[in-house]
């Protein structure tokens, strides 16, 4: 029985169009897609040129550094090294570590303030 109305039924019933044709043969503005309308995660071209320039703002400063500042803050922030493994890689003690990365800190704040 069904395999009877199946052709009763397509010839009766319009061949449906999709709606977005239908809204653009009207000229009104199809709905947003939800897809193109999720953020992507990625930072907008502004903030990576902040980003960028911020960077290079640190390397300048970190540049200009005393050596041994340099030495320290380099391990300890950017090698991610501990006081006593720094130490050991720069053949002093720990608390020169300390005292040479303090500095570095707080030259680095002052110069860069208002940038980081």
């Amino acid at each position: 029985m069904v395999a009877v109305l199946t052709p009763i039924l397509a010839e009766q019933l319009p061949v449906e169009e999709p709606r977005r044709q239908r809204i653009l043969r009207r000229g009104e503005e199809p709905e947003a897609d939800p897809i193109e309308q999720v953020p992507d995660g990625a930072p907008e071209p502004s903030e990576q040129l902040m980003a960028a320039e911020a960077l290079q703002r640190l390397e300048q400063e970190l540049t200009a550094l005393p050596p041994r500042q340099q030495q320290a803050f380099v391990l300890r922030c950017l090698e991610g090294m501990d006081v006593a493994e720094t130490a050991a890689a720069m053949g002093c003690s720990a608390g020169s570590v300390k005292t040479h990365y303090f500095r570095a800190v707080h030259t680095l704040r002052e110069k860069l303030g208002e940038v980081w």
